[in-house]
């Protein structure tokens, strides 16, 4: 189980892109923003009014504490760690049941000596400007609440760029994201979870301290399982999830099949699982394994539109990445006619992968989704094998 985590040295190497800009959670973040633009720099003022040299041992620690308790005041798990002789780091996080990886922000938040004599007012006293200093700027009060901040004004004060600004931008996007009410999704891979009890208190950490109420159950493509559970079909049976106040689940779904389960296995597993979350009082949907079979997906579509009809569907897609490692995915995910596609293109390869401009497979959900009034199809599920930046580019310019 990996997490996300701050450090202070708060811990981030995520760069704005066009393709973040445009993404619901940078729209969230920046929405707001716009709602809450004093309330957010009167918390950035009120860090930098701390002084933050990073000689000054007690203004220090009430830096750390005061970033500290931001992140707690958030639901981010946070504390202080501290070494003989040095300043304390602040580190946080945010654990995310069946994660993959661990993403990481960093910002730091002492400095270095400076001659208050440099400065035009007061460095630990944040001061507003309605322009630059070079440019005549002149100190003018905070706008009312609710008035925009004039894009021209700055703020002057010790950190107020390098590098207090980045730790209440992670903080507002945090308030953002949640506010939005942006699920956090855990995809809890059965096969690879160590052990049950840990397994209980990452389930209930999420659901209670961050507001997880959805996960996606999946098996997971481990040979033999890491621990107690052989398939996703066990958590279910167990009653771990309702336990947890888990309240949907998302569920595999296989077009083409899958490597090592039996066709008939697949459709009674499926069909168990289904009334084991009925039972439970769990909502399900189904998201499906990705394919360059439109065919085939179009024709499963329909047959969970018979068997399921209250099933709502996610199609797979893959997102763009090397031919080379595509056909590695759909070898280890079993997805038997693409991969065979896959093999008769040769060179052709590249053009179907590299972006794989997913058009005709999408074209094909549409025209089936035109046809059927209801559809159970409710979207798509982007397979992120390229990486999530490249990803998210690709969907904006796709869409």
């Amino acid at each position: 189980m990996k997490r996300a985590f701050f450090a202070a040295a708060l811990t981030t190497c995520l760069a704005a892109t066009p393709a973040a800009q445009s993404s619901p959670a940078a729209q969230a973040a920046r929405q707001w923003r716009q709602q809450h633009e004093r309330a957010i720099v009167e918390e950035f003022m009120a860090l930098l009014a701390i002084p933050n040299i990073s000689r000054d041992t007690v203004n220090i620690q009430r830096n750390a504490e005061s970033i500290r308790d931001a992140l707690i005041k958030r639901g981010v798990a946070a504390r202080l760690i501290s070494r003989p002789g040095a300043n304390p780091l602040v580190f946080g996080e945010i654990r995310t049941p069946g994660a993959t990886r661990t993403i990481g922000f960093y910002a730091h938040y002492d400095g270095q000596p400076l001659d208050p004599k440099e400065w035009a007012t007061p460095p630990f006293t944040p001061t507003l400007r309605n322009k630059v200093i070079s440019a005549g700027g002149e100190a003018i009060p905070l706008p009312a609440a609710g008035t925009a901040f004039d894009p021209e004004s700055r703020i002057y004060a010790r950190g107020a760029a390098d590098d207090k600004a980045p730790i209440i931008a992670h903080l507002t996007a945090l308030d953002a994201i949640r506010a939005a009410g942006l699920d956090p999704v855990p995809h809890v891979s059965a096969r690879r979870i160590l052990n049950r009890s840990e397994f209980e208190a990452f389930l209930k950490e999420a659901v209670t301290r961050y507001g997880v109420h959805r996960v996606l159950l999946l098996g997971g493509d481990e040979p033999k399982p890491k621990g107690p559970f052989v398939d996703s079909l066990q958590i279910l049976e167990e009653g771990l999830l309702a336990e947890c106040r888990v309240r949907e689940i998302g569920i595999a779904g296989y077009p083409e099949g899958h490597p090592r389960i039996p066709l008939n296995a697949l459709e009674k597993a499926l069909q168990r699982k289904l009334e084991l979350a009925k039972k439970q009082s769990i909502g399900v949907y189904l998201v499906t394994q990705f394919s360059f079979a439109p065919a085939r997906v179009v024709e499963y579509c329909a047959m969970l539109a018979r068997t399921a009809p209250a099933v709502s569907v996610y199609v797979g897609v893959a997102g763009p990445t090397d031919p080379v490692a595509l056909a590695r995915y759909a070898q280890r995910c079993g997805v038997s006619v693409s991969l065979r596609a896959l093999r008769t293109l040769g060179t052709g390869i590249a053009q179907l992968v590299t972006n794989s401009d997913p058009r005709e497979q999408l074209t094909a959900i549409a025209r089936y989704t035109l046809h059927r009034e209801p559809s159970n199809v409710a979207g798509v599920h982007i397979y992120s094998f390229g990486g999530v930046v490249k990803t998210a580019a690709w969907m904006r310019e796709l869409m």
